[in-house]
């Protein structure tokens, strides 16, 4: 699906504080409603909420971590509103009272099937560290959140492979997988818990061109490592190094899933690639979501499809928007927001030139110079009656004149397009 760019976005020709706040509000009340209409709420206790894979299919009654996590992300990078607490308040009890509830809600026949899929849940890598970091950045006053926060971190501590890093299963006599760690060591740092400095070096050269893992993961290893290392000014050169590789790619929208085995399963994890590239950006290479048309391309397709009917999704893993991934988009716009507000005369720069782009392009503006054009038509032949003697070259600089004004206008028009 080809990106978008800059018509979704109209006027703006950066990303301003505004035009985020917007799409975290856009992607918050989908989330929002999906919580209050969709069909995986029902059932369960009062009190409780929970969500599922997709964020546009309300008939589908299917919850899971991945989207529950994603929810409580979504509603802790959100402006605070009488009901935001409330629903994180939900969401963590259906994750601190998750097994209880689906065994209630089983049929006696399913309930082994259930039972399973809980149990191997409780094994997945991915799925801990989300709800970990999620929980992480839940306000401090979310009822059960440090209760949850300190059963879950003991269970992923000790999962840690001998030789360090985390396996895809919370195993440590499994093998060690990056994309796993990387998702660990962001959990871990937002939780507060220290990183060693041989698990940084090892996701570091996990990074490093020339490796074996794929660039994509390696985006993700980027994006984990621009929040627990901002202070790395080596980070940048990666990044150089992953965007110029993968730019021919970028100018579609798209991810990668990876796909890993638990038990005798295969699951997967989607890998939204071009979100991490620009969230890593806002850590290590700030100025490219100023000077990179690629870049801005990318930052300005993912918030005209979040402000747009149809949300942002990425066509070729289906049409449905997915939880996991819209809350990804917006902890990406929250980093390029925390960026603006690192730089208040960057922001304050962003702001003035989106509102002159605004006024320059606007209809008003347009009808003026027509106005302007047209008076100095009918001067030049005024003049040109009375004192040029019949001399047509006497009319050269006023027509010239106004067929400059009638291009400017002209041109407007279609950039307003």
């Amino acid at each position: 699906m080809a990106l978008s760019g800059r018509s979704a976005v109209g006027y703006r020709i950066f990303a301003d504080v505004r035009l985020i706040d917007d799409c975290i509000r856009h992607v918050r009340e989908r989330f929002g409603r999906l919580l209050t209409q969709g069909a995986q709420v029902t059932g369960l206790p009062a009190g409780t909420a929970a969500a599922g894979q997709y964020l546009d299919q309300y008939s589908f009654a299917q919850r899971g971590l991945f989207g529950t996590a994603a929810a409580v992300l979504v509603l802790s990078r959100s402006a605070p509103d009488t009901d935001r607490l409330r629903m994180i308040d939900a969401l963590i009890r259906y994750l601190k009272e998750r097994p209880e509830i689906e065994e209630g809600l089983a049929d006696p026949e399913g309930l082994p099937v259930v039972r399973a899929r809980l149990a191997i849940e409780k094994r997945d890598t991915f799925k801990s560290a989300d709800v970990l970091y999620a929980l992480s950045i839940a306000p401090a006053a979310a009822a059960g959140r440090d209760l949850l926060i300190g059963r879950l971190l003991p269970r992923i501590t000790a999962a840690r492979c001998p030789t360090g890093g985390w396996a895809v299963e919370l195993d440590p006599t499994a093998r060690r997988d990056p994309l796993a760690t990387a998702h660990v060591l962001r959990a871990l740092h937002a939780a507060g818990v220290g990183i060693a400095t041989d698990e940084i070096t090892a996701l570091r050269s996990d990074l490093s061109a020339g490796t074996q893992v794929s660039p994509y993961v390696r985006c993700a290893i980027l994006f984990a490592l621009a929040q627990v290392t901002p202070e790395d000014r080596t980070l940048a050169g990666e990044w150089r190094q992953l965007w110029e590789s993968l730019r021919p790619e970028a100018a579609s929208r798209a991810e990668a899933n990876y796909e890993y085995t638990i038990g005798d399963r295969q699951y997967y994890v989607r890998i939204p690639w071009q979100l991490y590239l620009l969230a890593a950006a806002t850590v290590c290479r700030r100025r490219a979501l100023l000077t990179s048309p690629g870049v801005r391309t990318i930052l300005f397709d993912c918030a005209g499809a979040i402000a747009s009917s149809e949300g942002f999704a990425y066509r070729s893993s289906g049409h449905a928007q997915s939880t996991r991934t819209n809350a990804i988009a917006v902890e990406t716009l929250w980093m390029a927001r925390q960026n603006l507000r690192r730089s208040p005369a960057l922001a304050a720069c962003c702001l003035a030139v989106n509102s002159f782009a605004r006024v320059f392009q606007s209809r008003v503006v347009s009808f003026l110079l027509w106005i302007v054009g047209l008076g100095l038509a009918v001067t030049a032949a005024v003049l040109w009656l009375i004192d040029s003697n019949g001399q047509i070259s006497a009319l050269g600089p006023e027509m010239v004149g106004v067929a400059v004004l009638a291009l400017a206008g002209a041109s407007l028009r279609r950039i307003r397009r």
